[in-house]
């Protein structure tokens, strides 16, 4: 299956690139409307939806087309066995996740006391969200489109990842001081995973979005002769399997406005 970066052109299969010139297809009267707009986003989510337009008919021409691609994407998080992403992908947070931050730290000789009130107060909030045996927190990996946009997401690289042991340390913040988490707040070491995702397995939101992003770039680049930025991203209710991951790139680890709101005692 092809792997494309959707504002990458040189990794666009044929199809894609035949998709792409269609835009210069399109007649005078919604060129003029496209340069003129004054919120392209608000007009391209309109037209998405509408068939009989001329956006509406590239648009889900290229949702045809993308069906046989991956989408590569990066998740920003905090590793401490960047190993164990290569064997297991990324999972949700659940009893592996739970074992997985036990043995991390284990492995930093943090104080066994310390290390079972952390998991007593990640499984008390797991239990919050059980209700007759039935999870209702919905497991979710967050992603981004654009590497160069890794650092506008650094709350996931600063702190060690896992939404269950983040909203324990908020409770803890709430009521006094994290310094003497610090060492479990900063477990590992940041890393920016790049990884696929086959667009086919996406939800149908997800899909239109991602067209649209990727019709938006065209339209700044070959009709209005503009750039735009691209802080998007984008959330999938799966896990990604090891064979999809496709590289871990370590990022500096240096935080500073982040660590102040942590552990700042002026911050309270």
């Amino acid at each position: 299956m092809a792997q494309i970066k959707i504002f990458q052109s040189e990794t666009y299969s044929s199809e894609i690139q035949k998709v792409r010139e269609c835009i210069l297809d399109f007649s005078e009267s919604t060129k003029k409307e496209l340069i003129e707009t004054g919120y392209l986003n608000d007009y391209t989510s309109s037209k998405l939806w509408d068939i009989s337009s001329e956006f509406g008919r590239v648009h889900n021409k290229l949702m045809t087309v993308l069906e046989g691609h991956s989408i590569i994407a990066y998740h920003n998080t905090r590793l401490a066995d960047p190993s164990k992403v290569r064997r297991n992908g990324l999972i949700f947070s659940d009893e592996r996740y739970i074992e997985s931050l036990r043995e991390d730290m284990q492995q930093l000789e943090i104080e066994e006391e310390m290390i079972d009130d952390i998991i007593c107060k990640v499984v008390k909030e797991r239990d919050r969200w059980e209700h007759n045996g039935v999870n209702r927190r919905k497991n979710e990996i967050c992603f981004i489109f654009d590497i160069d946009y890794y650092k506008d997401y650094d709350k996931f690289l600063a702190t060690y990842g896992g939404e269950f042991l983040e909203f324990a340390l908020e409770s803890i913040k709430r009521n006094g001081n994290l310094k003497k988490y610090r060492k479990i707040i900063k477990l590992g070491k940041p890393y920016v995973i790049e990884f696929s995702i086959p667009f086919s397995k996406m939800d149908r939101y997800q899909k239109q979005d991602i067209a649209r992003y990727m019709l938006e770039e065209w339209i700044h680049l070959d009709i209005r002769k503009d750039e735009v930025a691209h802080q998007y991203d984008g959330r999938i209710e799966f896990e990604i399997p090891a064979e999809n991951i496709i590289e871990l790139y370590d990022v500096e680890d240096s935080f500073p406005d982040m660590d102040r709101w942590l552990f700042d005692e002026t911050h309270y």
